[in-house]
């Protein structure tokens, strides 16, 4: 009997140890393809599965209205959200807590291009940070790489709505729109749809490391831990390769498809070291940068 209450005391202390850990997460944003998000949900799962023995049960409640990338902090703070995924901002620096671990590993630091005809014939010309500046950006309000370019005097022209930048560009607002290689696969079917006038840039390319980021409330840091832990784990099994191959592949053939001349730009939001904190998870794309 003794023997019996003790396993029931046991049993009860670690039931009451390991709560449900409740995850209302991800919205998709109003940006990205359905890929990416399933990627984005299936290494969210993943790495808190990988942690139940330690951190206990979980239970992910999915976030299913898309959210603009600059409201996602309000919804962290206000905690209707749990987790988030973003571009490192140094505006959310003691607002919501970082997961440091690369989700993307690096891809979305390689920057392409759509243009129109007209401009791919004088970016084919282009040899320098210089010369690349004679060109006018389109660029999203509150995403992360127009404080990159700004930084680097770049001419911006902005747009609040994402869905408009194709048009503007189309319009000749501005000469360049700067995407991810997801976004350019994504995106490029409803490009050629929309316009015959407008291709991807196969001549040039930015790097600038961007990396993405989960987030978490700041009163969750617990549930950061569990991430950080599960995440690296999950590398280290070589799992998370598995998860990342249905939807990264593909990208990756992109950048290597042509032979384009890299610029590289210096991330004026990150916080010095954090290249190199994450290097070690980041994949191979036969780009050297700048130490």
């Amino acid at each position: 009997m003794i023997i019996r209450g003790t396993l029931l005391l046991v049993v009860l202390w670690s039931l009451s140890a390991h709560s449900l850990e409740r995850v209302m997460a991800l919205p998709p944003a109003d940006y990205q393809d359905g890929a990416t998000d399933s990627y984005n949900f299936k290494a969210l799962d993943a790495a808190l599965r990988e942690t139940e023995e330690k951190y206990g049960p979980y239970e992910i409640i999915r976030y299913e209205r898309p959210i603009v990338s600059n409201r996602l902090l309000r919804e962290l703070e206000h905690g209707k959200l749990s987790v988030a995924i973003s571009a490192y901002k140094q505006a959310w620096e003691g607002k919501a807590v970082a997961v440091p671990f690369p989700m993307y590993r690096g891809l979305a630091s390689y920057r392409m291009f759509f243009v129109s005809k007209d401009v791919k014939m004088k970016t084919a010309q282009v040899e320098s940070l210089q010369d690349l500046k004679r060109f006018r950006f389109g660029q999203g309000a509150g995403w992360s790489t127009a404080k990159v370019l700004e930084d680097a005097g770049f001419d911006i022209v902005y747009s609040t709505v994402s869905d408009r930048l194709i048009g503007m560009l189309d319009a000749k607002r501005f000469e360049l729109l700067m995407r991810s290689p997801a976004e350019i696969l994504f995106e490029w079917p409803t490009v050629q749809k929309q316009s015959e006038d407008l291709f991807i840039e196969d001549k040039i390319a930015i790097y600038t490391y961007l990396p993405m980021y989960f987030y978490v409330p700041l009163d969750r840091p617990v549930l950061a831990e569990r991430l950080e832990v599960g995440l690296k784990s999950l590398f280290e099994s070589g799992q998370l390769d598995e998860l990342m191959a249905p939807t990264f592949s593909e990208q990756k053939a992109l950048i290597g498809q042509t032979k384009r001349k890299v610029f590289y730009l210096k991330n004026t939001n990150l916080k010095p070291g954090m290249y190199e904190r994450d290097k070690p998870y980041l994949i191979d794309i036969g780009i050297t940068h700048p130490q």
